[in-house]
C-alpha cells in the first residue's frame, strides 16, 4: 500500500506582496531540498527508496482574502483533494483569518494551520477556543527559515496522521 503524500498549501493574506514572498521562499525551500536529496543519494548509496517521497516538494498557493481560501478549500475538496495546510493572517478586511480558518476547518477539519499577524487582537487560548487544536502562530516580521520549519512539521503531522487513518481503515477492513 503506497500511501502518497500532500504537501499542499494555501497561503492567505490580503497584502500580496506578503503572500507571494511566503509562496516564493516555500518553493525555493522545497527546491533547495530537492536537490539536496538528488546530492545525498549520490553520496549515500545505503538511502531507501522512501527517501524521494521524504523529500517533500511544497506546492503552495496565494489567496488574497478569507472568502477566497474558503472558496478554494470547497472547490479543492469538491475535486476530492484537501490542502495539508493552511498559511492565514488574521487581520484581513472583510472576514479576518480566524472566522475564514473556523469556516475552512468545518469543511475540512484535518487541515494544519498556521496564523501569521502583525498584531496580538487573539492569544493562542482563544484561537484554540474558537478552531481547536493543530494551529501554529508566527508574528511579523518573521524569518523565512521560521517559517519553512513549522511549514515542514505541520506538513509532516498532516502526513503522518493521515496515513494512520488510513491504515486503520485498510486494517478494519480485514477483520
Amino acid at each position: 500500500m503506497e500511501l502518497l503524500e500532500n504537501n499542499k498549501i494555501l497561503i492567505v493574506d490580503d497584502e500580496k506582496d506578503i503572500a507571494n514572498s511566503l509562496k516564493v521562499i516555500l518553493e525555493g525551500q522545497s527546491q533547495i531540498k530537492q536537490s539536496l536529496s538528488k546530492k545525498a543519494k549520490i553520496l549515500f548509496d545505503d538511502l531507501s527508496s522512501k527517501e524521494d517521497s521524504i523529500s517533500s516538494k511544497m506546492i503552495p498557493s496565494c489567496v488574497y482574502s478569507g472568502e477566497e481560501a474558503i472558496e478554494k478549500v470547497k472547490e479543492l475538496k469538491e475535486n476530492g483533494d484537501t490542502f495539508a495546510l493552511l498559511i492565514i493572517d488574521i487581520k484581513m478586511p472583510g472576514m479576518n483569518g480566524v472566522e475564514a480558518t473556523k469556516i475552512i476547518r468545518s469543511i475540512d477539519p484535518k487541515v494544519e494551520v498556521i496564523f501569521i499577524t502583525a498584531y496580538n487582537e487573539f492569544t493562542v487560548f482563544e484561537i484554540n477556543e474558537i478552531i481547536g487544536s493543530n494551529i501554529s502562530y508566527i508574528t511579523k516580521p518573521f524569518k523565512g527559515e521560521e517559517v519553512v520549519s513549522i511549514a515542514n512539521k505541520s506538513i509532516a503531522e498532516w502526513n503522518s496522521k493521515n496515513d494512520m487513518i488510513k491504515m486503520a481503515d485498510d486494517i478494519s477492513k480485514y477483520q
